[in-house]
């Protein structure tokens, strides 16, 4: 899967946020 970014910082930004709602859903489980 490919996902393009318009700049680092959007990526940056979606990374963190996908990084934390896998991670909350792994403390949930």
């Amino acid at each position: 899967m490919k996902i393009i970014f318009l700049d680092e910082a959007s990526a940056s930004k979606m990374f963190i946020s996908t990084y934390w709602q896998q991670s909350l859903q792994t403390l949930r489980d």
